[in-house]
């Protein structure tokens, strides 16, 4: 990886009051200053996050394998410890071996797979399971 990953915040989409649409703090992942990938950060855990996560993250295709994903998961854990936050729910799919390497490398702990239950939007797309990790935050 060459030159250090910042994050910039672009956006700050509020939730809904009755908690299906979670806030959303979207950031641009900037390396030398090249928008290489963005990446969101959903602070508050919701029953929907259970499965759908607090994180998500997308690298474009020319940066991949670069780790830039596994160092904005860090960057994002700190915003949101920031925001008083102990730990961060991340998922993905299952069968998704470059996600899971990746947070892995993030320090993210496999806390199972899980089923989606049938209720549950990501049900309706047509995801059953999801590996479940969490991202402790550290203090300091």
């Amino acid at each position: 990886m060459s030159g250090a990953l910042r994050l910039r915040l672009t956006g700050d989409t509020p939730g809904s009051a009755d908690g299906t649409r979670m806030r959303a703090l979207t950031y641009d992942m900037l390396a030398d200053g090249v928008r290489v990938g963005v990446c969101e950060l959903r602070p508050e855990r919701t029953w929907a996050a259970e499965w759908t996560g607090q994180v998500s993250y997308t690298v474009f295709p020319p940066w991949r394998g670069r780790h830039y994903a596994a160092v904005a998961l860090g960057l994002l854990a700190r915003a949101a410890g920031a925001m008083g936050a102990e730990s961060l729910t991340v998922t993905c799919r299952p069968e998704n071996a470059a996600s899971r390497r990746t947070l892995e490398r993030a320090g993210a702990v496999l806390e199972g797979v899980r089923e989606v239950p049938l209720a549950h939007p990501l049900r309706r797309s047509g995801v059953t399971h999801v590996a479940v990790y969490r991202i402790a935050i550290k203090e300091g």
